[in-house]
């Protein structure tokens, strides 16, 4: 797609860059808004204080906060796509093992490396 062609309707719901923008902005309100209604049973779950669990939340932003300034680096030396897939599967996997987590520690170690994949967003 050039800049100076514009896209048809048709065209429009079948450009895959636009389905990887709305993905990735749909992945950017998922990493704490569709986990905060699940805090009091993660609580429950492992047994946790109330303040230990606002730890889930820190564990995926922190390292947003942290390598992202990296991630904009590499994505301007290799490109956006390049850097931003890789980020975008971590983000997935991660996100869906974590369901599976047995242990607190592996919860916030999940969600860590799910807000590393997520930091991709914000370049």
């Amino acid at each position: 797609m050039t800049d100076s062609k514009l896209l048809t309707r048709a065209e429009i719901f079948t450009d895959r860059n636009l389905k990887v923008i709305f993905a990735v902005t749909l992945a950017g309100t998922m990493g704490v808004s569709l986990i905060t209604p699940v805090l009091p049973n993660i609580v429950e779950a492992f047994g946790i204080t109330k303040s230990q669990v606002s730890w889930v939340i820190i564990a995926y932003t922190m390292p947003g906060l942290l390598v992202s300034p990296f991630h904009g680096v590499l994505s301007d030396k290799f490109g956006r796509k390049a850097i931003l897939v890789p980020l975008f599967f971590l983000f997935g996997c991660c996100g869906f093992a974590s369901g599976f987590a047995v242990h607190y520690w592996q919860l916030l170690l999940l969600r860590f490396l799910q807000g590393l994949g997520g930091s991709g967003i914000f370049t």
